[in-house]
């Protein structure tokens, strides 16, 4: 089976330029919009293939979720778990890889050089 790649595109968030993929671009502009539904989420970011020329239509959509809570704290919130209904109920069969780190704490390894690559979708402030 013939897979088609995506192209990269340029969209203006605020006062910054970041490159998304073509075929994705709906499911990030929902991810975007539902992040004020959590007042504890700081920033996100894309990575992976979704943020690369490499994805195709069953690509999943990578995202890193920074907020100011520990984890458990986070998910038991009213509005992460909102705002997570809202991403994945989003557009029917997108699957996502969505991933929690406190910003209190220091991060290393292979995912955050991953991570670190991607492009920032959100930003509170």
């Amino acid at each position: 089976m013939y897979l088609d790649m995506c192209k990269l595109i340029t969209k203006r968030i605020k006062n910054r330029n970041i490159h998304i993929a073509d075929i994705k671009e709906d499911y990030i502009d929902n991810i975007i919009s539902s992040a004020d539904l959590c007042d504890q989420i700081n920033r996100i970011i894309l990575f992976g293939s979704a943020a690369e020329d490499r994805c195709t239509e069953q690509s999943d959509i990578d995202i890193a979720v920074f907020g100011s809570q520990t984890k458990s704290r986070m998910y038991a919130s009213k509005g992460y778990k909102a705002f997570i209904q809202a991403v994945v109920s989003y557009g029917g069969a997108q699957d996502y890889d969505i991933l929690y780190f406190d910003d209190r704490k220091t991060y290393s390894g292979g995912i955050m050089s991953d991570i670190q690559k991607g492009e920032v979708l959100y930003s509170r402030g």
